[in-house]
């Protein structure tokens, strides 16, 4: 590991709060994305369900008819069935080769893993802290999971991690006082403003 942990017991308590932050943003963004890619994989399947229905009603229902019926038991707007049938079908075909292709049920379940490990690495460093003297054995424990889960899950979208700075910075302004407790514990002084 090329990272070396801080000896100075101060700095490894800063450094442990800096990765708490950025295990706190991690999670959040993780579970945000998550939660969009979970949205977007039912709609598609939602869109896919009624596009396989539109499909069997069109292609079954002799109120439309396919042109062989009286042109007054047929609605002028909706002229021949058999567009609409094939319409419905190619979307049934493209939602379909969406779901198949753009593995968001899969991505998602990943996602919430990632967010996961990161409240996990939370978890971790808030226990560590809880100890007097914060070993580095431990510290570099936490150090080798936040490595890990970084490396093992995907990144999440741009868009994710942004809305997640903005929900992170509002849950520090509330976990404030877990901060000053810490610093003041071990006899530090000065904000870690601006560490994220």
């Amino acid at each position: 590991m090329s990272d070396v942990i801080p000896q100075n017991l101060e700095t490894r308590v800063l450094l442990l709060l800096n990765w708490r932050r950025r295990a706190i943003r991690a999670s959040n963004a993780h579970y945000r994305s998550s939660n969009n890619c979970r949205h977007w994989s039912n709609l598609l399947t939602c869109f896919n369900i009624g596009s396989a229905i539109a499909v069997l009603f069109f292609s079954n229902n002799k109120f439309f008819g396919n042109g062989d019926g009286d042109f007054d038991q047929q609605l002028i707007f909706l002229g021949n069935s058999d567009l609409y049938t094939a319409i419905a079908s190619l979307l049934v075909v493209l939602t379909t080769a969406l779901q198949y292709v753009l593995k968001l049920e899969m991505k998602s379940k990943d996602a919430k893993s990632a967010g996961n490990d990161f409240t996990n690495i939370k978890r971790e460093i808030e226990l560590l802290l809880a100890d007097e003297s914060v070993p580095i054995m431990n510290a570099q424990s936490i150090q080798i999971s936040h490595t890990h889960a970084s490396r093992n899950h995907d990144l999440v979208p741009a868009k994710s991690w942004r809305a997640a700075k903005h929900q992170t910075e509002r849950a520090f302004a509330e976990d404030k006082a877990f901060e000053d407790a810490v610093l003041r514990r071990f006899g530090i002084n000065g904000p870690i403003d601006g560490m994220l």
